[in-house]
């Protein structure tokens, strides 16, 4: 009992980190798009400080329906994770938008935004018996999120200066972050099914659990941040 109060304080203190640190992006990436709006790059910026304001309204309408609405969590869950999908359909745009138009032609968007459609479509007509984070479509999930920070460690090894750092810092940050959203407890469980005998069985492996993802969370954020810093 005491070990799981522990690892609760310790999560909410992180939690209010990464929220911190999330409404500082939203802010700098707006700002920065403000100041270069007449610019090519400013699409860049917007795209970032967009990805940022979804993963907040995402993470609380998630928090909220576990919370409040209970009675509609598998909607929760599944708004949650269209909402999911959207950032990083953002994130993947704005560097094809900025950097590879000219040669992937919006493709890898494209099989996004295709992703994001068929399987909404099947959510509604199963009554969200199968959605994203039902096997098999859930590594799909882990095929599409791996490519974001892939896209992002590629484009730093193709530029120089201030561009390489912040891309590089963003995909190790986004790395992380990303995984700590795939290991959260009700996403595992969805992956690997006897994981849900083993929370009822041992419930501090839950917490355990959740507690990993939200180190990635903050570890990934706090990357970010850092590559923000270096580059200024």
């Amino acid at each position: 009992m005491v070990v799981e109060i522990i690892i609760s304080v310790v999560i909410t203190i992180l939690m209010i980190y990464v929220q911190v640190l999330d409404l500082y992006f939203i802010y700098y990436f707006f700002r920065k798009y403000l100041e270069k709006r007449k610019e090519v790059q400013a699409y860049f910026e917007l795209g970032l400080a967009l990805f940022f304001l979804m993963n907040m309204v995402g993470l609380w309408f998630r928090l909220i329906f576990a919370m409040i609405f209970v009675s509609l969590a598998a909607q929760g869950q599944f708004v949650y994770s269209v909402i999911s999908v959207i950032s990083l359909i953002i994130l993947m745009f704005v560097v094809e938008h900025q950097f590879w138009k000219k040669k992937t032609r919006y493709v890898i968007t494209i099989v996004y935004l295709a992703y994001l459609v068929i399987v909404t479509i099947i959510a509604l007509t199963t009554q969200f018996q199968i959605t994203f984070v039902t096997s098999p479509i859930s590594y799909i999930n882990l095929v599409l999120v791996s490519a974001v920070p892939i896209a992002y460690f590629y484009l730093a090894g193709k530029s120089t200066g201030e561009l390489r750092t912040i891309a590089l810092a963003f995909g190790i940050g986004f790395a992380f972050i990303l995984l700590g959203g795939s290991i959260q407890p009700e996403n595992v469980m969805q992956y690997y099914t006897p994981a849900a005998l083993l929370y009822l069985v041992n419930p501090i492996s839950y917490f355990v659990n959740y507690l990993l993802a939200i180190v990635c969370l903050a570890v990934g954020f706090s990357t970010v941040l850092v590559g923000i810093i270096k580059s200024q």
